[in-house]
């Protein structure tokens, strides 16, 4: 039965892959037009909609935070967390926390695209399996404290995640802005 929990951490997590690789190659499809100033056909007809889902649209879209402002918040803290955790916690190299915070994004993604399907955080499942490779990877030794200290670390990153889509699901349906 153990291994059943890894297939559905499998398919949540190569759902999630695919959709992270999807968004970001459309993402740069359109930026690359935008620079070209060519427009990009959407596809939605804002015409079709209900003016209930269109104001809900406009309410939930008209504040953001700046993606340069998210991107330093993230390497500043990444930073600090290379510094500091391996201080911490000796058996814990420098390199196995970089390469956390390299995952993370990735890894919050699929978490927060399984949490608006089904409303359930897999980040613990995540932490397991960083426990794992962690604990190989840092063999005999210190294996025990780099995999629970990893487990930790990714398990607290991702986490966030899935509370902020429960909080961008009901700031959508309640016609709030998620920011404020």
């Amino acid at each position: 039965m153990f291994f059943l929990v890894f297939i559905s951490i499998a398919l949540i997590l190569g759902d999630g892959l695919y959709n992270f690789v999807k968004i970001l190659a459309i993402t740069i499809r359109s930026v690359h037009l935008r620079m070209q100033g060519k427009a990009l056909k959407t596809g939605t007809n804002q015409q079709n909609k209900p003016t209930d889902e269109l104001h809900r649209n406009e309410t939930f879209m008209k504040d953001n935070i700046l993606i340069w402002m998210a991107c330093i918040g993230y390497s500043f803290f990444s930073i600090i967390s290379v510094i500091a955790i391996p201080r911490m916690f000796p058996e814990m190299r420098w390199y196995y926390v970089v390469i956390a915070y390299l995952f993370a994004p990735a890894l919050g993604f699929c978490n927060a695209y399984g949490a608006g399907l089904t409303d359930m955080n897999m980040a613990y499942n995540y932490g397991k399996d960083t426990l794992f490779v962690l604990a190989a990877w840092a063999r005999k030794d210190s294996g025990v404290v780099a995999g629970l200290v990893g487990c930790g670390l990714i398990k607290s990153i991702v986490s966030i995640s899935a509370d902020l889509m429960q909080d961008f699901k009901s700031g959508h349906l309640t016609f709030t802005s998620p920011v404020f």
